[in-house]
């Protein structure tokens, strides 16, 4: 996922009062420092496969420098009653956001979503093929509120970990010219590993080319990014108000 993911993300989400009383408040969020950091990884059991090396032609050097703005959104937060185990909430358009209030009088709120999906293939000669998808979207905001200027500060934090998972038969004969043709497996090992002449590999069929049955591959990467911000506390406190300034704000780079 690329940076500008977590900045909407950030856009998305605003602060989280110290003593909740449905006031507006006006958050300014930090600009972005770099990339988000990210970790890829990929495991299979493909005899012959190995990842790339990746090695950069030595004649040249490319860098990439981005530098944005900040960004202003608005926000408001409930105050929750009975509510066993949260406190309060913070709303922005239409996304809520469950939190608790801490000991030292600080609020953290967040939320994770996720995504699991599973397609088969199967045949009535033994082949299978599945793909699996999954992923989690994790967000955490820390909210702590200066008693002497009431001014508000905090962190957003952002965490996606996802992968892509493929299984499919090692030995298979599915050519069947009147439907489909299977020259190569379905299972992508042609986009991740290549073999000792860097060539990218398949999974034939016609032949063992995995140390098991079925054949897997999976990619993985996880990528996290803090995001600063300071937020004041406006005179308004009355819903309606709020609603006309839902979507206002100044968006990272503008």
């Amino acid at each position: 996922m690329k940076n500008a993911q977590f900045l909407v993300l950030a856009m998305a989400l605003a602060g989280c009062a110290d003593n909740p009383r449905e006031q507006v408040w006006v958050v300014t969020f930090e600009a972005p420092q770099g990339e988000p950091d990210l970790i890829q990884q990929v495991t299979h059991n493909f005899t012959s496969g190995s990842l790339p090396d990746g090695t950069a032609d030595a004649d040249w050097v490319i860098s990439d420098t981005s530098v944005t703005s900040g960004s202003i959104v608005t926000a408001q937060f409930v105050e929750l009653d009975g509510d066993e185990g949260h406190d309060g909430f913070l709303v922005l358009a239409d996304r809520v956001y469950l939190g608790v209030e801490n000991e030292d009088g600080s609020w953290t709120f967040g939320w994770d979503n996720f995504e699991n999906t599973v397609s088969t293939e199967t045949h009535e000669s033994g082949y299978q093929f599945e793909s699996a998808v999954q992923g989690t979207f994790t967000t955490q905001i820390t909210w702590s509120v200066d008693k002497k200027t009431r001014v508000a500060s905090g962190t957003v934090s952002s965490s996606v970990d996802s992968s892509l998972t493929w299984s499919e038969s090692d030995v298979f004969d599915l050519i069947d010219y009147d439907t489909y043709t299977y020259s190569y497996g379905n299972i992508p090992a042609w986009m991740y590993l290549v073999d000792a002449d860097g060539i990218p590999i398949f999974n034939g069929g016609a032949e063992s080319d995995c140390t098991a049955d079925p054949c897997t591959l999976t990619y993985s990467e996880s990528q996290t990014q803090d995001i600063g911000f300071t937020a004041v506390q406006t005179d308004y406190v009355d819903e309606d108000v709020y609603g006309a300034l839902d979507d206002a704000g100044q968006p990272f780079g503008s």
